[in-house]
């Protein structure tokens, strides 16, 4: 019931494109999207939020059609990705491929890349989705609800049915983690303007807060790969900005030394095994290894167009989880795209770079492919459901930019008058 809620309810959103963004991105900000409760999200290979995203593109297309003027000048490099794998599944069904479920979940990252497309299309009109300043109480929503969902999940008052999700309860990340990184990253990113930074004074407290209310967000998550994506974009970010980058290193350690004491306090063996580099390695070797299991077998052509379509890995560890052993993916999107389409599939990651790049602010396009490669490593993100938080984060943010350069541009001309 609650997944068809939320599914008309966005996707209604959806018809209604730059009007029904703003609570759709507050929606995306403070429910808990996370990996971990997508049972109440997620049915028939489709998450709720993606009826929002095929809401805005009907919306888009109808109104193309209608009006007689259809206008395709639409976001490339997401369609290329979305037409690239559209071939590959073509293929693989006409070469006799099993329609089955695995068949129907490889299909995800298409439906990603049509997301990256429509939000293309609504940050067009960015400036009619939301003011600065609620843009950045949104910002901070997201860090503080998603901090209220972390304190549930360890008093167990809200939990998962997978063992692994339960055992691991100090640790809770959900799409608005990935809005809270990309706020502190873009934070970091703005450039000073006649001893100023961009945000201006009314926003000045309040984006403050926003900063640190994201910070945390980040590091309480628990998960290192997230904290140490968001470092390192957050340094690429500042590196212009002596001041930013004096910050940005001043905060790592402080950031490391909460982390590691939060993972002891919480007696996450796992976490600290893997502050080593023999932990590293094993539980890398676990994560991938069902995916070296097909590469090993790569004929010279695999090399260059993977074991195709439909392909699947044998996770035995998903056992213990009482989860199907059978998965579409491995937690590494590079692995996992290499195993499917071979190079053809890590060219498909840096076109999903561009498109991401497409949509962010300019100060934020380095940042995000910086964030974006390190994420790679542990996370196949169009596969999973809190992904949805980093396109959401880039329309939040591309609208909050437009509006603070507006306000910097009208500032200039009072001072120039």
């Amino acid at each position: 019931m609650i997944y068809i809620i939320l599914s008309l309810s966005f996707f209604s959103l959806g018809l209604l494109r730059e009007k029904g963004a703003a609570p759709f991105i507050l929606a995306i900000a403070c429910l808990p999207f996370a990996n971990s409760l997508s049972g109440y999200f997620y049915k028939f290979g489709l998450y709720s939020y993606d009826f929002f995203f095929i809401g805005a593109l009907l919306s888009f297309l109808s109104k193309q059609i209608i009006s007689g003027s259809l206008n395709l000048k639409i976001q490339k490099w997401a369609l290329l990705l979305f037409a690239t794998l559209l071939a590959y599944a073509a293929t693989a069904a006409a070469a006799g491929a099993k329609l089955d479920v695995y068949f129907l979940r490889d299909l995800r990252p298409a439906i990603f890349a049509l997301e990256l497309v429509t939000a293309a299309i609504i940050i067009k009109n960015s400036e009619k989705i939301l003011t600065a300043k609620t843009a950045i109480h949104i910002v901070i929503l997201a860090g503080f609800t998603n901090l209220i969902w972390l304190a549930l999940s360890i008093a167990g008052i809200i939990s998962s049915d997978d063992e692994y999700y339960t055992t691991n309860n100090y640790k809770y990340f959900d799409s608005s983690t990935y809005i809270s990184a990309l706020f502190a990253i873009y934070f970091l990113s703005q450039r000073k303007a006649r001893g100023r930074t961009q945000f201006n004074d009314p926003l000045r407290g309040i984006e403050i807060v926003a900063f640190l209310t994201s910070l945390i967000s980040v590091v309480f998550s628990g998960y290192r790969a997230l904290i140490l994506a968001t470092a390192i974009a957050a340094l690429a970010s500042s590196v212009k900005d002596p001041r930013k980058l004096f910050l940005a290193i001043a905060t790592l350690p402080a950031c490391a030394i909460a982390f590691i004491y939060l993972s002891t306090l919480f007696g996450a063996d796992r976490v600290i095994e893997g502050l080593t580099i023999d932990g590293i390695f094993a539980q890398l070797s676990t994560r991938y290894g069902p995916a070296f299991d097909v590469i090993s077998a790569f004929t010279p052509t695999n090399y260059l167009f993977g074991a195709g379509f439909g392909t699947v890995f044998e996770i035995d560890w998903f056992g213990y989880r009482s989860l199907d052993t059978t998965n579409n993916f491995v937690d590494s999107a590079y692995v996992t795209f290499f195993a499917k389409y071979g190079l053809m599939g890590i060219l498909m990651l840096v076109a999903m770079v561009f498109s991401f790049r497409s949509i962010s602010p300019t100060s934020l396009r380095t940042p995000i492919s910086a964030y974006l490669f390190v994420l790679f490593m542990v996370y196949a993100i169009s596969y999973q459901p809190a992904s949805a938080g980093i396109i959401v984060g880039c329309i939040l943010l591309r609208t909050l930019n437009t509006h603070l350069a507006r306000q910097k541009d009208e500032k200039l001309v009072r001072l120039q008058n």
